[in-house]
């Protein structure tokens, strides 16, 4: 195949030819330049409706505008089963690639093309649920993924589509890693080093949370740089002579440099260690995120992950833009401001300034200010950045004997 033009066609990103070069040979073993079957009508008119979108009559003609574009340039054809194959059908996830969008092709409908990829991943998806022996509803819940980033789209370029960047996740699904059930996701993965230590008493039951050694704080009691000007406080843990010292974290998430705790390891042992198998959890995007919608989502997977794996879950642990401690001062009566209530809260990560961004503006680096204030959220964007303060990505941690069941 002719790559250089396959280039001029996506406008010569430097990121992806430098980053496909090692695997051009696989990549066109593993495609063709044929009309990909993600694009058969018959195909997008079944699966789109399970997306969870009223768009479908400006959508349709869209995917048809890029079908006959598809059609007419083999290249274009060969590139969509390219990231078909790299992202759903290949032994193992092609992280190694940059894909690059596709505007020079499609124009205004680069990001119907990203959607169809996407739509692609459903019937493995359901493949693998089938030889999990689980029902179609799986696959619906992963449909609605689908859907909401194509509405995190739309609020960003002002038409149909969906993200080319986050295609990935679906991957997980498609390996029988991650479930949606009811509201959440769930993901298998181990506990890190962004998240603080937990220890339990072993006859009382109790919890007892301890930052990590050398966590750095502003005089807010929120987490920065260990070079950067603003450290404050600088969080300690000592383990000698059978016991455990260090900084004590409240249930809000704030370091608590009142005092030193002492724990005695006879008395107290580490509920979970580095590294261990634990259930991460994630929230899709859309509506109805309710503390009864919440709790009833980890009720049934602690069930789920009971009789699917015969695994007792834990503990699940988040990360996430929704659990920066900055919603309980701008959101307090919200969803979110509820769920970090009722959950135990952990040192926010170090501030990147755009943690959320993306999810509700359909950019990685935006100024909200920018946007129509729609919502209370954007609003509440738009306060932030009017202040200066910088977006983070907050944590937090529920134990699954906690959970009402």
């Amino acid at each position: 195949m002719n790559w250089e033009k396959l280039f001029d066609l996506l406008a010569y990103n430097k990121d992806f030819m430098q980053s496909v070069e090692p695997f051009k040979q696989e990549l066109e073993l593993n495609s063709t330049d044929t009309l990909p079957f993600f694009a058969e009508e018959d195909f997008y008119t079944e699966y789109y409706p399970l997306c969870g979108r009223d768009d479908a009559e400006k959508v349709y003609p869209a995917i048809k505008s890029v079908v006959r574009i598809l059609k007419t340039e083999p290249l274009a054809a060969r590139y969509a089963n390219m990231i078909h194959y790299g992202l759903f059908r290949r032994e193992k996830l092609l992280a190694e690639v940059s894909w690059a969008t596709t505007e020079k092709i499609f124009g205004d409908n680069a990001g119907i093309f990203n959607l169809l990829i996407a739509l692609s991943a459903l019937p493995f998806v359901r493949r693998k649920h089938i030889e999990l022996g689980l029902d179609e509803s799986f696959m619906y819940g992963i449909a609605r993924w689908i859907g909401g980033f194509a509405g995190v789209y739309e609020k960003a370029n002002h038409h149909a589509g969906h993200p080319l960047a986050n295609l990935y996740w679906l991957r997980f699904s498609i390996n029988g890693e991650l479930f949606r059930i009811g509201r959440l996701e769930f993901l298998p993965r181990p506990w890190n080093v962004d998240m603080p230590h937990v220890y339990k008493n072993r006859r009382t039951n109790q919890i007892v949370v301890l930052c990590r050694n050398n966590w750095t704080f502003d005089k807010n009691l929120l987490r920065v740089a260990p070079e950067s000007p603003e450290v404050e406080f600088i969080a300690e843990l000592v383990v000698a002579n059978n016991h455990v010292s260090g900084t004590a974290v409240l249930s809000s998430g704030m370091p608590d440099f009142e005092k030193k705790t002492v724990l005695n390891l006879d008395e107290w042992e580490l509920y979970v260690k580095d590294g261990e198998q634990c259930v991460s959890l994630h929230i899709p995007c859309g509506g109805g995120m309710t503390p009864e919608a919440v709790n009833r989502s980890l009720k049934d997977a602690v069930t789920f992950y009971k009789k699917m794996f015969d695994t007792d879950v834990k503990i699940f642990f988040c990360t996430s833009w929704l659990f920066n401690p900055v919603w309980q001062k701008e959101l307090p009566d919200s969803n979110i401001a509820r769920w970090q209530r009722n959950s135990f809260m952990t040192p926010p990560l170090i501030a990147d300034g755009i943690s959320g961004l993306f999810f509700i503006y359909g950019q990685r680096e935006c100024d909200p200010r920018r946007s129509e204030a729609e919502t209370s959220l954007h609003r509440a964007f738009c306060r932030i950045f009017d202040r200066q303060e910088k977006l983070r990505a907050g944590a937090m941690f529920i134990l699954a004997e906690n959970i009402y069941l």
